[in-house]
């Protein structure tokens, strides 16, 4: 049987899953077997109601076996000369959607590319986004989240709002599906407090981030200029980053809605250099230097990386080192995980790491677990 939505079609909150089960087969509704009866326990926990809540999913057919990349998915060399056959027909369908002229954005998982023929599928969960309207999509496990984000890699964008790319202006909440949550138990808590962020995201439609202001490229003068509110900082975070065994750029931030950010590696200038003289660069470092043994607090994201970078590579010391956001996090919540990305996803409302940047084929060496 044809699984159907449920739910109030005003909800401000949408949750969608991959497809349904044995269970949710029979019956023709969604996350009704066990791992819907979790879903009921987690929304609970959350102090969400179930019954406010408009619930479905990707496909509303059942795949064989439940095995839906077995069976509905394919490699690259089959899944390029479909795509290539459906497309026009996509095209006409859904004009409104910029459709790729190649397969590869409909990659479900490592080596996984969703069958052209099941696409159509997307136009219909297009039309239910449409008709509710809700304030928030919370898309659960990496199928759903693809179908509404357009990528991939679900342990990269769980926790994080993002818009849709499948319906602009509705906002996303990625996290673990319910069935997984039974296989991986750990995960429950942090699935837990993504809904808890999910309560509060769906009073209201926008997404809203909090404000920034970042100096970027600065100049000597620049930095100078920006001392006063480096000496003013009641705690001063830094951070840095590195490539190849050395410093590409270090930054500070006096308070949370301020930083400036200092190179030394410009990719775009002749011999990589940033600073446009050797005395420039020694300027500069003397500035960071002073910056680091001002008498505030220092604090860091695991910053044993950058003290020993600093000081092995530089001889530069950092006076009052007393905070480090990764071992505080650990030392409260042993059992999750500590990375930049994931204390992002909890702590704040910015946008996805994986989103913001694009991958480099340069070599970073890794900091932040």
């Amino acid at each position: 049987m044809r699984c159907s939505p449920v739910g109030p079609t005003n909800a401000k909150l949408m949750i969608i899953g991959e497809a349904p089960g044995s269970e949710e087969e029979r019956a023709g509704k969604p996350f009704v077997g066990s791992s819907g009866q979790e879903l009921t326990r987690m929304l609970t926990e959350a102090g969400l109601n179930r019954n406010e809540i408009y619930l479905t999913n990707v496909f509303l057919d059942r795949p064989p076996g439940n095995k839906f990349q077995d069976e509905w998915c394919r490699g690259k060399k089959e899944v390029s000369q479909q795509y290539k056959e459906i497309l026009p027909s996509l095209q006409a369908a859904c004009p409104e959607v910029a459709w790729p002229s190649t397969y590869t954005w409909n990659l479900i998982a490592q080596g996984k590319y969703l069958l052209p023929e099941y696409l159509p599928e997307l136009f219909r969960l297009k039309g239910e986004i449409e008709q509710v309207s809700p304030n928030l999509i919370v898309p659960m496990g990496g199928t759903p989240t693809w179908a509404v984000l357009g990528v991939g890699g679900i342990g990269k964008l769980r926790g994080v709002i993002t818009e849709s790319s499948l319906v602009p202006g509705i906002k996303v909440l990625p996290t673990w599906h319910p069935a997984y949550i039974q296989r991986v138990w750990d995960q429950r808590l942090i699935a837990i407090t993504d809904l808890m962020k999910a309560k509060q995201e769906c009073e209201f439609p926008e997404i809203r981030r909090p404000e920034r202001f970042v100096t970027i490229n600065p100049t000597i003068k620049d930095m100078i200029d920006y001392e006063p509110r480096i000496r003013g900082a009641r705690v001063l975070a830094f951070d840095t980053e590195t490539a190849h065994r050395q410093i590409t750029c270090i930054s500070f931030a006096p308070n949370s809605e301020r930083a400036i950010v200092i190179p030394f590696v410009d990719k775009s200038k002749s011999g990589y250099n940033y600073w446009a003289t050797p005395a420039e660069e020694v300027q500069a470092w003397k500035i960071v230097t002073r910056w680091l043994d001002l008498p505030m607090p220092k604090l860091a994201q695991n910053g044993l990386y950058d003290l020993q970078y600093l000081w092995r590579v530089h001889g530069i010391p950092i006076r009052n080192f007393l905070e480090d956001t990764m071992l505080l996090h650990h030392s409260i919540y042993i059992e999750l995980k500590k990375d930049l990305g994931f204390l992002g996803s909890v702590y704040t409302d910015e946008a996805s790491w994986k989103l913001m940047r694009q991958r480099s084929s340069d070599v970073v060496e890794k900091k932040d677990d």
